[in-house]
């Protein structure tokens, strides 16, 4: 993800990226089952107030905020619905954000 996106997303063992143009985060969060021991529920969570084609800036930041705190809750809600192993390892808080290497 790190080489591929501009910003990369992290959330303990969870990990994903944004799509700033679209105000979304991406994030895959491990959930192992007896028939997978690889498996992850993937989920995009997504805000146009986190579009960062505002042309407030301040705004668009505060919109990726409140994405990232939302993203943080709907991952830690949907690993424990779905009993993954590791749910609790999953810390409190937003999902995140930090520099990645590539364009997207």
């Amino acid at each position: 993800m790190k080489a591929s996106h501009r910003q990369v997303a992290e959330l303990g063992p969870a990990y994903g990226a944004t799509w700033q143009y679209g105000g979304t985060i991406g994030l895959y969060i491990p959930c192992p089952s007896s028939e997978n021991s690889r498996a992850h529920i993937y989920m995009n969570v997504g805000s146009s107030a986190a579009k960062m084609r505002e042309t407030n800036v301040k705004a668009a930041n505060k919109g990726m905020r409140k994405l990232a705190d939302l993203t943080g809750y709907t991952a830690r809600t949907l690993a424990h619905r779905y009993k993954c192993e590791g749910a609790d390892e999953l810390p409190d808080g937003p999902v995140q954000l930090r520099a990645g290497d590539g364009k997207l």
